[in-house]
């Protein structure tokens, strides 16, 4: 409790003596340190240039000119003095939001000599210039502004109610009820792109899923205070774009999954959590294991106090796996490099780990954090050690939990959805939020293209190009992912390489199978 109170949260193994292999090579590496020498140079910069990093330079410059009186521009020997130079620094302002109004004013025309009788029945004896296509008609908002509160709530966990408040402080009359009234509107105008994004799931190399709780108040059949359940689902194709896709469902049972990939074929990343075994059931999907999840199980061991040879050489092990991650994606490698380490080096700690947990199975109490860890594993065991024949797929799941993190940062905000329809509309919003990221697309300017363009979408073709991969990257801007603590940036996934799969690797000159 008090770990869980005060302690960190990380997962992160401690390096606290030599490795479990090169204890060796450490111990003789110290006594070289005493008895050779090498000279080391380096450069350093110099003091007042380093720490402070330039503005941006699209932001606008206002210049304020900082000038002598004329007075002290008089030297003491009664001479003018010269203009020499100019020193400039830059201070970062702010203004505030800025709201105005957009009057939309349409001309009508009329013939007064027949004042529309000779045309009755063909044509009105009145025009008026149409009103632009928007996504919200019939309403004050245009789609900048509902980028914005779509932005505020589901990028930045800026609740509905909090909303009203800031708008208030302007003086403008926006209502929780306005805005959430217009998430739904807008999100019942874009199924159709949700259903193509699903289309684009479904053709992924291979999808991570995890699932979260939320509370819904108006459930049917459900209490207020009961869980309903936030699916993700994070595909990735080979060539390299993303589809992410939140589903919200009353249940957490296997059937969800089940149903939403029922036409699905390739690989699958989740937990242990025993409602995903019947996705797996089905020939045409490969199972992978997580290894974070894996390794939480014995991390909570030793947080419970518990001390164990057993249990220091297992997350030793673990570490030794990741750390061939790491050095794999430092280098920048390719699948099938990915695949050759993996048989070669991961392979030998993989049969290592699988022995001291078979060896040490009867001798831990089942009933202890550290044999609930043993048995999660060897009971995962099977789809654990299936990433290494892949080079596309990662050693866990964390990039779902991470696509996760964002939902639960604006759960803690808005607490709960007050209505299905807003659970749907939300996990919608969430979904496009999240895949224009993982697209290195800004979310606002992704957000603000996709409802411009969303009113003359007219058949499925149409919606199609609204896809966070097929979005003109000239025409929104750019997206950096920050890299996640797993250290992946994005999953190393190389098209062109698979058109050789059967031919051998172009790189390393050898067999991929």
């Amino acid at each position: 409790m008090e770990h869980r109170l005060y302690g960190k949260k990380s997962e992160k193994i401690k390096d606290e003596g030599p490795g479990l292999f090169n204890e060796v090579e450490v111990e003789s590496a110290k006594d070289l340190q005493v008895t050779e020498k090498e000279t080391i140079t380096y450069q350093r910069a110099k003091k007042g240039q380093g720490g402070r990093r330039s503005l941006p330079a699209n932001l606008q410059r206002i210049d304020i000119i900082h000038d002598l009186s004329p007075e002290e521009k008089i030297c003491p020997c009664s001479a003018e003095m010269e203009r020499i130079g100019e020193e400039v620094s830059e201070k970062l302002r702010y203004t505030p939001a800025k709201f105005e109004v957009e009057r939309h004013i349409r001309l009508k025309y009329a013939c007064k000599t027949c004042e529309g009788v000779e045309s009755e029945g063909i044509q009105p004896a009145v025009k008026i210039a149409p009103m632009p296509e928007n996504i919200l008609p019939k309403t004050i908002a245009t789609v900048s502004l509902f980028t914005i509160i779509i932005i505020n709530k589901f990028c930045d966990g800026l609740p509905f109610y909090r909303q009203e408040k800031i708008f208030m402080r302007y003086d403008i009359p926006l209502t929780r009820s306005m805005m959430a009234r217009w998430a739904v509107m807008v999100y019942e105008k874009m199924e159709m792109l949700f259903e193509c994004m699903r289309e684009e799931l479904l053709e992924s190399h291979f999808i991570g899923i995890d699932e979260t709780r939320v509370q819904v108040l108006k459930e049917e059949g459900k209490k207020a205070e009961s869980d309903s359940f936030m699916w993700v689902f994070r595909g990735v194709k080979k060539d390299k774009s993303v589809t992410l896709i939140y589903l919200y469902d009353k249940s957490r049972s296997g059937i969800v999954p089940d149903e939403y990939l029922s036409d699905y074929k390739g690989g699958i990343q989740t937990d242990g959590y025993g409602g995903y075994n019947r996705l797996a059931k089905n020939p045409e999907i490969i199972r992978y294991g997580c290894w974070a999840h894996a390794r939480r199980k014995l991390i909570e061991a030793e947080k419970s106090g518990t001390t164990s040879d057993i249990l220091n050489e297992l997350l030793n092990l673990i570490k030794s796996l990741y750390l061939i991650e790491d050095n794999l994606r430092e280098k920048k490698a390719l699948p099938c490099r990915i695949e050759y380490v993996r048989l070669h080096e991961s392979l030998p700690v993989l049969s290592r780990i699988k022995k001291i947990l078979s060896e040490n199975q009867s001798r831990i109490l089942p009933k202890s954090k550290l044999g609930d860890a043993v048995n999660y594993i060897l009971n995962e065991w099977t789809n654990l050690e299936r990433y290494i024949s892949d080079g596309f797929i990662p050693i866990d799941n964390n990039l779902v939990e991470n696509a996760i993190r964002p939902f639960v940062i604006g759960r803690k905000n808005w607490l709960f959805y007050d209505t299905p329809e807003g659970a749907y509309a939300g996990a919608a919003y969430y979904s496009l939020i999240e895949s224009l990221k993982a697209n290195g697309i800004e979310p606002e300017s992704g957000l603000k293209y996709i409802f411009e363009n969303i009113p003359s979408c007219k058949i499925k073709e149409d919606f199609k190009k609204l896809l966070p991969k097929n979005i003109d990257r000239a025409t929104v801007k750019p997206y950096h992912l920050p890299r996640s603590p797993c250290g992946y940036k994005l999953i190393p996934c190389i098209g062109s390489l698979l058109l050789n799969h059967k031919k051998g690797c172009p790189v390393w000159g050898q067999p991929l199978i």
